[in-house]
């Protein structure tokens, strides 16, 4: 069953790719220079079929050589690593193509999947899905406006004991050398009713992110969804409103990328203990990387596995640290917390570390951790609600919090830590 949730999802990997692929490059010309298009990027077309009874031209098209399309779409790359050519390119996918003056249309589904592949059920299972046309992409493309828009036909299937349900989902304005993707979801939810049985349901999805790049490191927009509700064994949560933004710049071959996740409310009910959390916010990022040496980076890990040993590896991981680093925490915490039924104030951390430009920092932190301590800054501040800290410190493990004496600032307990030219302090006491 597992190799059924692999096929599926490189399905539906394989239309999504193919759908922003001919939406950028196929869409606007005439279907016989897409068919020549799609044959010079390494998808072979099968049938050409026109129905004499309506407008409607049919073909099936499968991508057959994913190097030759990978080289001229880049971006797809990490997509499309994963999957075995040999099968991938045995998924053959129907294209009815319509157009009028103004707009073409397409509509796209899986019609076959290598069936040698699968045990018997799970071939039963594919062909069920694919008679019903379960995966079915629409889209539209408006030779006026330029605008393309889409939609996915509402999915409510069973797999065996998995359910997966996707209603309301659409698409649209995908243009330009970048990939710009804008899309909402109704409702997302999968479910098990095995022995560990658990549901994830997603309500009210949107997300609008642009992505550009060699290996797509240049990330800018936001996913939101309304509500969040998970449930398994004697464990339930429910997360409202959760925002998260991507922001990432480039300049002079250096690139800075941050996210920033806020959640309005958390409520879990986890063996019977209720706990609510307000106000969390996760606001991160790193600046100052090498674009160039990063990129040589990924490809290396990309091209050999997590071997960071290799010679290469190092000497571009070494690039990257050795031009100094910037890490931030701009902050992490929680306004407010109950805990069975008793309100705290929450905590607060906020941090910078700096990495100095030190051509033998990756050296010296092979060769031990403390030589290399004189090339990083740190400035942090922790601050824990006072209530909030009279339950800490009465774990044995959290004693050592006691060792340190915290200031006291607006009803809380506040750490300011300083790492600085190889020495510590906290709350200007020295530490090393």
């Amino acid at each position: 069953m597992q190799k059924v949730i692999i096929g599926l999802v490189g399905v539906v990997l394989i239309v999504g790719a193919f759908f922003l692929f001919s939406s950028k490059k196929i869409i606007e010309v005439k279907v016989d220079e897409q068919i020549a298009m799609l044959q010079a990027h390494g998808f072979e077309v099968n049938e050409k079929v026109q129905d004499t009874n309506t407008d409607v031209k049919h073909f099936v098209v499968s991508l057959v050589d994913t190097d030759k399309f990978v080289q001229h779409f880049p971006e797809y790359k990490k997509a499309l690593e994963g999957a075995k050519k040999d099968i991938l390119k045995k998924f053959k996918f129907g294209v009815d193509v319509t157009s009028s003056a103004a707009t073409v249309s397409a509509d796209i589904y899986p019609v076959s999947f290598p069936k040698e592949t699968f045990s018997q059920e799970e071939r039963d299972i594919f062909q069920k899905l694919i008679d019903k046309k379960a995966l079915f992409l629409k889209m539209n493309y408006n030779g006026v406006t330029k605008k393309i828009d889409g939609t996915l036909r509402d999915i409510d299937e069973k797999i065996k004991d998995i359910g997966i349900k996707v209603t309301g989902l659409n698409f649209n304005d995908i243009s330009g050398d970048k990939i710009d993707i804008k899309y909402n979801i109704k409702n997302l939810n999968l479910s098990s009713f095995a022995k560990d049985k658990f549901v994830v349901d997603v309500k009210d999805i949107s997300s609008n992110m642009s992505y550009a790049g060699v290996n797509n490191q240049i990330l800018n927009g936001f996913v939101k969804f309304d509500k969040m509700f998970f449930e398994s064994d004697n464990i339930i949560v429910n997360v409202i409103d959760t925002n998260i933004e991507i922001i990432t710049d480039v300049k002079n071959n250096l690139f800075d990328s941050g996210i920033k996740t806020t959640i309005k409310l958390i409520d879990a009910d986890i063996a019977k203990k209720k706990v609510e959390l307000d106000d969390f916010i996760f606001d991160y990022g790193i600046s100052n990387i090498n674009l160039e040496a990063f990129n040589k980076l990924v490809k290396l890990l990309d091209e050999n596995g997590t071997n960071f040993d290799s010679p290469e590896v190092t000497t571009n991981v070494e690039k990257i640290l050795s031009n100094g680093v910037e890490i931030y925490l701009n902050k992490f915490g929680v306004d407010n917390i109950k805990y069975d039924q008793e309100s705290l104030k929450g905590f607060s951390v906020k941090s910078k570390i700096n990495i100095l430009k030190d051509s033998n920092f990756l050296k010296n932190i092979q060769v031990s951790p403390m030589l290399a301590i004189s090339a990083i800054e740190m400035k942090s501040k922790i601050e824990v609600s006072d209530e909030l800290f009279s339950i800490i410190i009465k774990d044995p493990k959290a004693m050592m919090l006691m060792m340190f004496k915290p200031k006291d600032e607006n009803g809380h307990k506040v750490y300011d830590i300083d790492l600085k030219d190889g020495a510590l302090n906290i709350n200007g006491q020295p530490m090393m």
